[in-house]
């Protein structure tokens, strides 16, 4: 009877783990990867990013400090240049040396800005799409 009550004990531990275990060996990509289904957009990342001002932006001096990550590559969006919260910073993002450095190095220009996520005081990254100028 003692081996029985092992044995249940034992099974139920391992059935009242196995909810906590399984959604982490599903998950093999970073966190950071965002695919579209067909039910969602391209461009969906851009409405989760908060507000971010002119100011915040000054902090990034360091071009290795700012990562530039295309959205919504090869696809025509016509509306995504207003989708993301870059609207009003594409000046000063243009007056910033290492956002410039950053930028020209990937071929985007500042126009090509749709949305800014600051990551740290002194770092940042754009989410750019090429528009045809």
């Amino acid at each position: 009877m003692h081996k029985l009550s092992l044995a249940f004990v034992a099974t139920l531990a391992t059935l009242a783990l196995a909810p906590v275990t399984a959604p982490l060996a599903q998950s093999t990509k970073p966190p950071s990867t965002y695919e579209p289904t067909p039910e969602t957009s391209c461009a969906d990342p851009l409405g989760f990013l908060r507000r971010v001002y002119e100011r915040e932006l000054d902090g990034v001096s360091d071009p290795a400090r700012v990562w530039v990550r295309p959205i919504c590559d090869g696809e025509e969006v016509g509306s995504l240049r207003h989708a993301g919260n870059a609207g009003a910073l594409r000046a000063r993002i243009a007056g910033n040396a290492a956002m410039m450095q950053a930028l020209d190095s990937k071929n985007f220009l500042p126009d090509d800005v749709v949305g800014v996520k600051m990551t740290a005081p002194d770092s940042v990254i754009l989410f750019v799409h090429r528009f045809l100028h």
